[in-house]
């Protein structure tokens, strides 16, 4: 098994399974940022692509745990400064500045022979895909739609389809700093969508919205 699967944990996202990009160029590019969710999609563009996985893809799982509120922490610091270190490096510098992301990804390619990994959204509640080369793009992806304010028809939250196998290390560590058990945290959020929800519709809608690693994990 890879080193870096061993180290970290890893998941594989099966195929047909629709990843959204709020992007305005269609294009494929060497590194693309997906959300699992549509919403946390538009958040970043209003306009949304809709795009779907054509084989299983194994991608890296680079969360090193959930903190005390259940936010996911990125492990991308930590992988980063093991390939090459660098003191007091940000998770959200490493993604937005290009210069410091592209012989990142490329170490990880050549030398591990990863394509992407699943990890945090700026260390809150959601999660993101970020999938990387080209080529592997356009081989495992498809553009389904561009879309605008199309909340109502992808409502599902694809994480419930990804299969996720952690390292121990994560485990532990997150074990360490939640504050409530599993059975709590799924008994707030039912309690919550229950008085919030008016229709079935709105029930379904509001699983997703509150569907999040914790709940992926039974943890």
């Amino acid at each position: 098994m890879n080193t870096l699967f061993e180290t970290y944990g890893y998941c594989k996202i099966p195929k047909n399974t629709l990843l959204f990009r709020g992007f305005t160029d269609g294009k494929y590019d060497d590194c693309m940022f997906f959300g699992t969710k549509y919403f946390l999609a538009k958040a970043f563009n209003t306009n949304v692509q809709v795009w779907k996985t054509k084989k299983t893809i194994t991608v890296l799982f680079l969360v090193k745990y959930l903190n005390n509120r259940g936010f996911v922490i990125s492990g991308i610091p930590d992988l980063y400064n093991t390939i090459m270190p660098h003191t007091n490096i940000t998770d959200l510098e490493i993604k937005q500045d290009i210069t410091i992301r592209k012989p990142f990804i490329s170490t990880v390619m050549q030398d591990y022979t990863i394509h992407g990994w699943v990890t945090s959204v700026e260390d809150k509640i959601e999660v993101e895909i970020c999938l990387f080369d080209l080529n592997f793009c356009k081989e495992n992806l498809e553009l389904i739609e561009s879309s605008i304010n199309q909340d109502s028809k992808y409502i599902k939250d694809s994480l419930k389809k990804i299969s996720i196998c952690p390292a121990e290390s994560f485990y532990e560590k997150t074990n360490q700093n939640l504050k409530s058990n599993y059975s709590a945290h799924k008994k707030a959020i039912q309690s919550w969508i229950k008085d919030e929800a008016k229709t079935q519709n709105e029930k379904e809608t509001l699983q997703n919205y509150c569907f999040d690693l914790r709940l992926k994990l039974k943890i």
